[in-house]
Formats: structure tokens, C-alpha cells, sequence
């Protein structure tokens, strides 16, 4: 990882596994995003706390942060194993949600 944290320009992306996040300042946080370590805002924080361990996308646009949840291989396997199991395949297709099959959440 960088050892100085970066200042996202915008549309600069910070793409990879997230590993922590760490309070510099009041209201002032930092993400270990893959190789890359970026000041990220206090609210942006509190949504990314939850989802340590796993793979997500910053994205810094001009009004704000984008966020995308990436479904890790744990989650797509569990997906696998619902779609092929012969009780959920008796209730029907519309009975599953969309959301399992998606590999990827955007949080806007």
C-alpha cells in the first residue's frame, strides 16, 4: 500500500479490496482501498464500514462519491447453490430476488 494518503481528484476511481478505515481528523477518514490509501469523508465512512473485507469501487464525480459493492466469490457461489436447488425451483423464478443474481451494487 502507499504509505501517503491521496486526495481523490475528480473522476478519479479508487478500485480494489477494501481493508480499513481510519479516523485522521474529526470528519476526516482514510480508506485502504487495494494498493492505494484515500481521504474519504465522514459519511462516505460510515457506509464503507460494513463492507471491509470486500471488494468496492470510489468513484469521486463532481457533486460527490459513487460507491459499487462488488459480490465476493463466497456470495456468488451461495447464489449458485440457490438457484439450483429444486425447492426454490418449484416456487417459481419470481419467487428469487434479481438482487441475488447481480454481481454487482451500486449505492448512489
Amino acid at each position: 500500500m502507499s504509505k501517503s494518503p491521496i486526495w481523490m481528484e475528480v473522476w478519479m476511481e479508487a478500485l480494489g479490496m477494501l481493508h480499513e478505515i481510519t479516523e485522521v481528523v474529526e470528519g476526516l477518514y482514510t480508506a485502504a482501498i487495494g494498493p492505494a490509501i484515500v481521504f474519504i469523508p465522514e459519511e462516505l465512512a460510515e457506509r464503507l464500514e460494513s463492507h471491509i473485507g470486500e471488494k468496492i469501487g470510489i468513484l469521486r464525480t463532481d457533486h460527490d462519491y459513487r460507491l459499487r459493492i462488488f459480490e465476493s466469490e463466497i456470495n456468488q457461489e451461495e447464489t449458485k447453490s440457490t438457484k439450483s436447488n429444486p425447492l426454490i425451483e418449484s416456487l417459481g423464478k419470481s419467487m428469487i430476488s434479481t438482487e441475488m443474481s447481480k454481481s454487482l451494487t451500486v449505492i448512489g
